[in-house]
């Protein structure tokens, strides 16, 4: 065998004198150094092989049957073609008595062969197929890259195709594929949106899909390279895990990243759950960090939010503190959201109590809670409350109290206003039909179809539709009272910003 000379130029693994009884393990120990940090390296193979070549003073090529993965020198590939058979693995070539040939791996199709002009003894042997298992590792690593790029291929196909409505082809590529058909197996689902600084997308991807555990499908969004998707299918009568992890996880995916979630929707409309979902994102920064939707409760300064609701509902909150909290948190959050039958089912009561109960809260209150615009300031401002902390919540706003603030003013909040432009930003974009205005007229008509039709001089099929267009573009169900209680305020936000805007506009133009 030849003997390396050093010289001060070559690299530290070629300076010593090829010898392998003076000391063998340095060899080995050369050859492990030669890897890189990450076995996914794209040149880890060749940088192996490379070496090889010159310890053994060798040609080394490593092919598979359909084609050569690295070769060196690199014509070693064209000269060895011949003496790579399938039938000569792990054995001395016929042909060549100085070839020697090894699978990476049991079973592998992969081949190391080495063929040197001098014999090969038992320590070049041993050497060889110690790079043989090194290689092993990172053929088993560029595997697992191909295998999860095939299977995020597949992911993001089947995530487009929910988005687009075509859950019955999404779940054919699931079945295909070998996906658990779980999500689909649910009639509900959520969506949620991480955004993230382009480059760190990628580690927040395998972030979130290591903590959902496949409990999620996880997918960067194709349409921004900042974005990733989860889609939860959501059990009933199960706690929304995914939610609180998202939540815990979002402040180690690093700076920058905002979480948006959407509510709880059917399979068959994910994308509308998208939309919300980006929603949700836009505004992300004037919320707590959450994976809910974002609450209008949840985004008016706090502190005068709270003096307002506490004077708001100070009779209630003068009641004795059983009384208080019953009409708080059992009955009046059922009563104001529902008809006055489905409340009675729902708390399990008879119908004229609901009206008894109902009738005592608008004398408390002096509101008429048949008007869309005082049950939706009282639900406000339970709301408000729920999100405070501590004795307060059972505590009336003191009389001579004098910077308590008005709902107008805390409607003009920037947070309120931006929940307002992306909530009607779909709408106010329609131009094909009168949305607002419908909207509008409705809402003053304490949402009676018919007394709108009449006032907007339309039928009440017309305003029907108009209302189920609404609903498409602000991701709400304009037949519950949350939604409509929403639209209200968005409305009502929007409208208060554009005059505020005109009158700037016009004392500037004076």
């Amino acid at each position: 065998m030849p003997t390396f000379k050093s010289t001060p130029d070559e690299e530290p693994d070629l300076q010593l004198a090829f010898s392998w009884p003076k000391d063998p393990m340095v060899y080995l120990d050369r050859l492990i150094a030669r890897l890189p940090e990450t076995l996914t390296v794209p040149t880890a193979m060749q940088t192996i092989a490379d070496w090889l070549a010159q310890s053994l003073d060798a040609q080394v090529l490593l092919t598979t049957p359909d084609r050569a993965l690295a070769a060196a020198p690199a014509a070693a590939g064209e000269h060895m073609a011949r003496a790579i058979l399938p039938q000569l693995m792990d054995t001395r070539s016929p042909d060549n008595p100085h070839t020697y040939l090894t699978p990476l791996a049991t079973g592998s199709t992969t081949v190391l062969a080495v063929a040197s002009p001098e014999p090969l003894d038992e320590h070049d042997e041993r050497l060889i197929k110690h790079a043989a298992k090194l290689l092993g590792l990172v053929e088993q690593a560029r595997r697992g890259i191909e295998a999860l790029a095939t299977s995020s291929a597949t992911v993001s196909a089947v995530v487009q195709l929910l988005r687009d409505g075509e859950t019955v082809k999404a779940g054919r590529i699931m079945r295909i594929s070998g996906m658990p058909t779980d999500l689909l197996d649910c009639a509900l689902a959520r969506v949620f949106i991480i955004d993230t600084p382009p480059a760190r997308r990628e580690s927040a991807l395998q972030r979130i899909e290591a903590a959902t555990a496949g409990r999620a499908l996880v997918s960067a969004d194709p349409d921004d390279e900042r974005r990733s998707l989860v889609i939860h299918p959501v059990q009933p009568g199960q706690a929304d895990t995914v939610a609180d992890t998202l939540t815990r996880l979002l402040p180690r995916v690093g700076p920058g990243a905002t979480l948006g979630g959407s509510g709880v929707y059917a399979v068959d409309r994910i994308g509308p759950a998208y939309e919300e979902s980006l929603r949700s994102l836009r505004i992300a920064g004037h919320q707590p960090t959450a994976a809910e939707p974002p609450s209008l409760a949840g985004l008016l300064p706090q502190r005068d939010a709270e003096l307002w609701a506490r004077e708001r509902l100070a009779p209630i909150l003068s009641l004795t503190e059983a009384e208080c909290d019953q009409l708080l948190n059992d009955h009046l959050p059922v009563i104001l959201r529902y008809s006055q039958q489905v409340a009675a089912e729902q708390l399990r009561v008879h119908r004229n109590t609901i009206r008894s109960w109902l009738g005592r809260t608008e004398r408390l209150l002096n509101a008429d809670l048949t008007r869309i615009a005082d049950r939706a300031a009282v639900l406000l401002a339970l709301e408000v409350l729920q999100r405070t902390p501590g004795i307060t919540k059972f505590t009336a706003v003191p009389d001579d109290a004098d910077d308590v603030p008005t709902l107008a003013a805390l409607l003009r909040a920037p947070a309120a206003e931006a929940w307002a432009e992306n909530l009607l930003s779909a709408a106010v974009a329609e131009d094909k039909y009168p949305l607002l205005e419908t909207a509008t007229v409705w809402l003053d008509c304490d949402a009676h179809i018919g007394r709108a039709s009449s006032e907007l001089g339309t039928s009440d099929n017309t305003v029907r539709k108009y209302l189920r267009k609404l609903g498409e573009h602000t991701a709400r169900d304009l037949q519950s009272f949350d939604g409509v209680r929403d639209l209200l305020y968005a409305v009502e936000i929007y409208r208060g910003k554009n005059a505020r805007s005109a009158a700037a506009a016009l004392i500037v133009a004076a």
